[in-house]
């Protein structure tokens, strides 16, 4: 329940228990555990002094947390927002509480306090700063213990996560109330980071379903080459964002918007959701959310004909733009991007267009975790490969172009370039206290985003999901971060 505009308060399910494990031994969760795992988040007690850096952008509007009784919990914020109950409602890792006697395990609070620059912001733009190795107790995944419906029995690094189903779990299959979960009594997850190993591990029935998350669904090519020689796959495909280039905008030639507009305009976004993307992908261009958040998201139906052809195909208009702004015979530049093939072929067509408008654009290719390194500290000079549409929650992404961020406003080079307008319809977005003045500012600040061309991007992207007809309960739906209740729904039929 809302008692009042800066309070929630929530009752906890009661009779759900810590995993049977050491060193819990199956007691049962009740408040004191959230208000003790909020504690260590932000710094308000049970021995911790400082709030958790990496979650300072998605708490920056709460006080504290207590509990009022066993299974009651009170939510102060320090103002109304928007954001808070959504805030509360996010499957990240914000709410992924851990038991005290888990805690207790790597001794008593360090209390350092955080490295000057403050939080990095929301977690929108990408991951966050790599922690430094584990160590010690807390890194022994065989202490590791929880409330949900699976238990890790065996984990090999860069291999395998083997759990066995938690007998004590309370949940029940919603669909058919009467049946408890989870269904399976074993559940294993693989990986594989081989592409040709991965379609071979399903077309021989070694693994129930490939894909359930971006970063090893199938493509268009594959399932495709699938779907004439293993029919009898069910497949389903899911939104994938929209891969693009990143400008930093805080250095010429693209502090010039008719420069970004160029950019845009040379791109033939029709021809790769054709080519690149077999048909598959809309032919749209995108904005910062992904087009299936409904009445979020700035939808292309929606926008003037004046925007829609500064994102048309255009290469004349596109030269002119440049003459206007003083780039009559074009510029050099270069974009960092990953050294995968997918990132690559991209980033080569992108080259391929802009050539066509003067614009002779290097590829300076590294392994995904130097390039996120490097762009995180905005050592990039001109551009860098990234995404946009995305597709996790808007109130993660809209921090990514919020100039009085961090780290991931790096990303674009916006924490050097205040931009009065996004950064007042994100502070009216936090201070908004109704759901449609809320989704409205966060179509604003698509809609602003788009008009500024901060992002040269392709076309949102789909993958796929595959699975064998043997699994029951699953719908081609991710299986990512978070889903282990949606797992527990699953089984399996003789193969």
């Amino acid at each position: 329940t809302i008692n009042d505009p800066t309070t929630i308060t929530a009752k906890l399910r009661q009779g759900v228990h810590w995993q049977n494990k050491a060193p819990v031994n199956g007691r049962e969760f009740t408040a004191d555990d959230v208000v003790f795992h909020y504690n260590r988040l932000l710094g308000t007690g049970s021995g911790y002094i400082y709030p958790a850096l990496m979650y300072g952008g998605m708490t920056a509007t709460w006080d504290r947390v207590t509990a009022i009784d066993k299974y009651t919990v009170v939510f102060k914020f320090k103002q109304p927002s928007a954001q808070n109950f959504q805030t509360i409602a996010d499957n990240f890792a914000l709410n992924e509480m851990d038991a005290p006697e888990w805690v207790a395990l790597g001794g008593p609070p360090k209390n350092e306090p955080p490295a000057p620059g403050g939080a990095p912001v929301g977690g929108g733009g990408g991951p966050p700063p790599s922690p430094p190795p584990a160590s010690g107790p807390l890194a022994d995944w065989k202490s590791v213990v929880g409330t949900g419906p699976w238990m890790l029995t065996d984990f090999v690094s860069g291999s395998s996560f083997k759990f066995s189903k938690n007998p004590d779990y309370w949940g029940k299959d919603p669909r058919y109330p009467q049946n408890q979960l989870p269904y399976a009594d074993t559940l294993t997850l693989l990986v594989i980071p081989d592409g040709s190993t991965r379609l071979a591990a399903i077309t021989t029935a070694k693994v129930d379903v490939l894909g359930a998350g971006n970063n090893t669904a199938l493509n268009w090519q594959q399932a495709q080459q699938l779907s004439k020689t293993n029919p009898y796959l069910q497949q389903q495909k899911v939104p994938a964002g929209a891969s693009g280039i990143g400008l930093k905008v805080n250095e010429k030639p693209f502090t010039d918007i008719r420069v970004r507009q160029a950019l845009d305009m040379a791109i033939n976004r029709p021809a790769i959701a054709q080519g690149y993307y077999g048909g598959t992908s809309s032919q749209d261009s995108v904005g910062l959310f992904t087009s299936t958040y409904a009445g979020i998201a700035y939808a292309y139906a929606d926008w003037p004909q004046s925007l829609k052809d500064q994102y048309a195909y255009n290469p004349t208009g596109a030269k002119k733009l440049l003459a206007d702004a003083g780039y009559p015979n074009g510029f050099d530049t270069n974009v960092v991007t990953t050294n995968d093939a997918n990132g690559l072929q991209l980033m080569q067509v992108f080259q391929s267009y802009f050539s066509d408008i003067g614009v002779k654009m290097e590829i300076r290719p590294m392994d995904s975790a130097a390039e996120q390194a490097f762009t995180r500290d905005g050592k990039h000079d001109q551009m860098s490969a990234h995404a946009f549409a995305y597709i996790m929650p808007p109130t993660r992404v809209m921090d990514v172009f919020y100039s009085k961020g961090g780290s991931d406003a790096v990303f674009y080079g916006l924490d050097k370039v205040p931009d009065t307008k996004y950064d007042t319809l994100h502070d009216n977005f936090i201070a908004a206290t109704d759901s449609t003045t809320a989704m409205q500012l966060l179509q604003s600040m698509d809609k602003h985003v788009i008009e500024q061309h901060y992002v040269i991007a392709a076309p949102e992207s789909y993958n796929f999901n595959i699975w064998l007809p043997t699994l029951k309960g699953y719908s081609g739906e991710n299986l990512g971060w978070g889903q282990g209740l949606t797992l527990s729904r699953l089984w399996t039929t003789n193969k």
